[in-house]
């Protein structure tokens, strides 16, 4: 009875801990148009930038250019261009970080998949090294082997011819 009571306190303890997990990563949450950390200082640097120049532009605009406005309407015009450059310079500031995101990540999956493909090629030249070398290596002591045995053949033939004993073990064998 008291392992079921242990059981069902560890059980009810991993669930409370998954529903403190959850709860902590509901809570940190960042908003849908959040900019990366990285290009906050860019962001912010071209917002203002075209943020200003832009209110500059419709402040010139409706007093040098729009001259038959009464005060008022000029007034009024104001603030309104000054709310539509401020949305476009948000637009458009907002494009910037991302476009040069995507391009960097794009950048970073080319030189992955160059990096990958010239390690691959690099594996597959050792490989035919190998093999080759392997091959070149096999051929030359075989070559030496028959030639060691071609050696031993012809010294033995010549002491059979010459009815003298010959005790020297082939090349190669472990006779003494």
């Amino acid at each position: 009875m008291a392992g079921c009571q242990a059981i069902c306190r560890l059980h009810r303890e991993r669930i409370l801990a998954k529903d403190s997990e959850r709860q902590t990563e509901e809570s940190e949450r960042e908003p849908i148009g959040s900019i990366k950390k990285r290009w906050r200082p860019l962001y912010s640097i071209l917002f203002t930038l075209q943020t200003l120049l832009g209110i500059a532009f419709v402040v010139w605009r409706e007093i040098v250019w729009v001259s038959d406005d009464t005060l008022v309407d000029t007034i009024s015009a104001i603030p309104l261009g000054i709310l539509v450059v401020g949305g476009a310079a948000a637009i458009t500031t907002g494009i910037i970080p991302e476009a040069l995101d995507i391009m960097l990540g794009v950048r970073d999956f080319i030189n992955e998949y160059l990096e990958e493909r010239r390690k691959r090629a690099h594996a597959e030249g050792l490989a035919e090294g190998f093999t080759e070398g392997h091959s070149e290596g096999l051929a030359e002591g075989r070559a030496e082997a028959q030639s060691e045995f071609d050696e031993w053949y012809k010294r033995w033939k010549d002491a059979q011819d010459r009815d003298e004993p010959f005790d020297e073990p082939p090349p190669g064998s472990s006779q003494p």
